[in-house]
């Protein structure tokens, strides 16, 4: 524990002057798939967002009479408590993170139809009669929106499994859902948070991609509060109506996903999981590219950086798929001092001492093995040195015999 501390306090006194890149593919094993490679590193970065807002309107009686929508009675309020959820991941190790606009920012029409679908469940109104009350509805409407609440998910190890630890989050930065410049900045007060590293380059048509976020088919799974990977090749790179250029990929980009980062096969982060098509158009998902991110960044004078967590659990990782597995056990060790809830370390953890277990059992049978096989030559010798001796023993008596 001594050393640890000093090497620790040594890392966090250097801070390393360079921030360390993801590990080069040519350090690992070729019999470790790259996708699970970049999957490894990145998943304690990615993150769960959450928003929920309380929208209310007053909402007048309503009947169908003579093909007509008429009021019958007074308004009376009703209350829509919206819940959204999208996926994000941190650029700097003091908690800077980067999602989708439209994962904090409903537009006014999904504002409308969620209010409207809530106030008509509740009020038990006929199917028939919804598209007719929601037409007269959307132009008499006055919504009044609270403030929104921005919290932050973010996997941590705990007794059973991956949870996700709930921490308030302060919006930086919004710009507009697609065709916008659909990004946003949040802020969370948490140091050591592992982070991503970005790249603005633009790999070639039909490079492969990996993606990571939260999709809500997920929580169907039995393990909810673990990200998501998919991976897939760039399609094309298409200009929008914005005048900016977005990537298409044929990766799946579900609900939830939205605000996930996008990999190329060195794991860096090249754009951010915006949006999908149905099932009728599959393969026709876009990313906003990471040039965009860096705009939004940039304006709020933060630059993406790695932290000494991500070097330390990137050397672990390192050693550990190179089979060093009691230098990664320390490695790992000074992680979880910089952040003890770290999703993925404990279970390295684990797995090298079983690794170093079975390593012990192996040298220690080969250990009896040659012990029982010395055992078994020594005692063979002794039996042929007894044979022998007591044979020339009985010789020298017979010779001593005759002479008599």
């Amino acid at each position: 524990m001594q050393k640890r501390g000093w090497l620790l306090a040594l890392l966090l006194i250097l801070q390393v002057v360079s921030a360390q890149e993801f590990i080069s593919r040519d350090a690992i094993p070729k019999d470790i798939p790259t996708t699970e490679v970049v999957a490894t590193l990145a998943k304690p970065a990615v993150v769960q967002i959450n928003e929920i807002m309380d929208v209310s309107a007053q909402v007048p009686g309503l009947a169908f009479e003579n093909g007509k929508v008429v009021e019958i009675g007074p308004p009376s309020k009703s209350l829509l408590v919206r819940e959204s959820k999208g996926s994000g991941f941190v650029v700097t190790p003091d908690g800077y993170i980067v999602t989708n606009a439209h994962v904090i920012t409903p537009t006014q029409e999904e504002l409308i139809d969620g209010f409207l679908k809530t106030t008509f469940d509740t009020r038990k109104v006929p199917e028939p009669l919804r598209e007719p009350f929601a037409e007269y509805l959307k132009n008499k409407l006055v919504l009044t929106i609270q403030p929104r609440i921005v919290s932050v998910l973010q996997p941590i190890s705990g007794p059973t499994g991956f949870i996700l630890a709930r921490i308030p989050a302060e919006v930086k930065k919004v710009g507009k859902a697609t065709p916008g410049k659909d990004v946003a900045i949040l802020k969370v007060s948490i140091k050591n948070m592992p982070t991503v590293s970005l790249t603005t380059d633009s790999p070639p048509t039909g490079s492969n991609i990996i993606v990571i976020g939260f999709p809500g088919a997920a929580e169907m799974g039995a393990a909810p509060n673990e990200a998501t990977v998919t991976s897939g090749i760039i399609s094309a790179y298409k200009m929008t109506e914005a005048g900016w250029k977005a990537i298409q990929i044929d990766a799946d980009i579900s609900p939830g996903s939205s605000g996930g980062p996008a990999f190329d096969k060195t794991g860096k982060v090249i754009g951010i999981a915006t949006f999908g098509t149905t099932s009728a158009a599959a393969g026709y998902n876009w990313l906003v590219p990471t040039d965009i991110v860096m705009e939004f960044l940039n304006e709020l004078n933060v630059k993406p950086a790695r932290g000494v967590l991500d070097q330390v659990y990137e050397q672990g990782l390192l050693d550990y798929w190179n089979g060093k597995y009691q230098t990664a056990i320390n490695e790992f060790h000074m992680g979880l001092e910089l952040m003890p809830g770290h999703p993925l370390i404990p279970d390295f953890i684990f797995k090298s001492r079983l690794e170093l277990e079975k390593a012990g059992y192996s040298t220690t049978k080969w250990k009896t093995a040659f012990f029982i096989f010395g055992a078994a030559v020594l005692i063979a010798l002794i039996f042929l040195f007894l044979f022998f001796w007591r044979e020339e023993k009985e010789i020298k008596e017979l010779e001593k015999m005759r002479k008599r």
